[in-house]
């Protein structure tokens, strides 16, 4: 049996991200980095919330970091369209309350925030993959302006770049929720933002699987008496037609 291609291949700020099954491997030219011998150690791959580095190999013209899944149910934040919205905003909510940019901000540590760099398992967990010391690529971008263009991605599956480089058209063309993100001050009100969102949210999204469930309910309970009286309808005409030729077998002459 022939396998399945599973590979995937993304691009993000500084190169291209390729998934195939459990490995994670991102390619990064060589002529963004100031020193290119400066990226065997880094702090984050310490951390947990990130997945475990393998290797780091250099090439003619690229530096390839390999990372690896710690499970296979890690998905690419790049699917997070695909979801229903209590997941989405479960998701947003998780990396608001880890505010990993905060976490290595002394250290002068820059994360991506780019979906096609994150991973996710429903409903709270979210793993990061690309880390950057002085020596190696990174973006201008605040803390808050990546959540901002983060969770408007999630929301409303517009490209990140789009809700990073360009907010004021991606908040104009947006939806009230969409717009409602741009106009937030800090992490704190845009998490408080997405919290209120995310109750909101999983109580109608309940409410209207209830009203699915109690409509579905009342259509096999029509579908039920119809046939029951169906049925009922059946056993009547059979009894008439039998009735009916006792009747005529009495009326025969003998």
């Amino acid at each position: 049996m022939t396998k399945k291609n599973t590979v995937k291949l993304y691009n993000f700020e500084f190169g291209t991200v390729t998934l195939d099954d459990n490995l994670v491997t991102l390619k990064i030219s060589k002529d963004q980095f100031t020193d290119i011998n400066d990226v065997a150690d880094l702090i984050t791959d310490q951390n947990d919330l990130f997945l475990n580095r393998q290797k780091v190999v250099e090439n003619e013209t690229e530096l390839v970091f390999t990372f690896k899944k710690s499970s296979s149910t890690l998905k690419s934040l790049m699917e997070i369209k695909q979801e229903d919205y209590p997941v989405k905003s479960a998701i947003a909510k998780r990396i608001l309350e880890q505010d990993i940019l905060n976490e290595y901000l002394n250290d002068d540590i820059y994360i991506s925030l780019n979906p096609a760099t994150l991973f996710y398992y429903p409903m709270e967990t979210v793993k990061y993959t690309y880390s950057a010391n002085s020596s190696m690529p990174r973006n201008e971008y605040t803390a808050l302006e990546r959540y901002k263009a983060l969770v408007a991605y999630i929301f409303s599956g517009i490209p990140y770049e789009k809700c990073l480089n360009s907010p004021n058209d991606v908040s104009s063309e947006g939806n009230d929720l969409i717009k409602e993100i741009y106009t937030k001050n800090s992490r704190i009100e845009l998490l408080q933002f997405v919290k209120d969102t995310n109750n909101f949210i999983t109580y109608d999204y309940i409410s209207k699987r209830q009203q699915e469930t109690t409509k579905y309910k009342k259509l096999l309970y029509i579908v039920g008496g119809s046939l029951a009286l169906l049925t009922i309808a059946g056993i009547i005409t059979t009894q008439m037609v039998a009735s009916n030729q006792q009747i005529e077998m009495a009326q025969k002459p003998l």
